[in-house]
């Protein structure tokens, strides 16, 4: 009888280190979603010598989850670039940049 009562007190104390565990975790896990949230912005590019947009989209969605694809794909629609459309130095681009600062 004495084991079945030392199993029921590790059962029940373990059942509430577990729930606290993943309170904790809950918890952690919508301060870190909170501070990783990123605002998105547009503003205007004055394209440099040697860029392409491969090398902007890099550069700019380095600490965002959107893709470098996507991010060419979204440049040429607000730009009404098409596919063949090379980009030239000193030419201006209207692009877009994430933030976690909401401006």
């Amino acid at each position: 009888m004495t084991v079945m009562n030392n199993f029921k007190k590790l059962f029940i104390v373990s059942f509430i280190a577990i729930i606290a565990l993943y309170s904790v975790i809950s918890i952690v896990k919508v301060g870190a979603s909170d501070s990783e949230h990123l605002y998105k912005y547009y503003t205007t590019y004055t394209i440099q010598e040697g860029d392409s947009l491969t090398s902007i989209a890099q550069r700019y969605t380095k600490d965002s989850d959107v893709t470098v694809s996507d991010y060419i794909k979204e440049t040429r629609k607000n730009n009404k670039l098409t596919s063949a459309d090379e980009i030239t130095a000193g030419n201006k681009l209207v692009i877009t940049y994430y933030s976690p600062e909401k401006k």
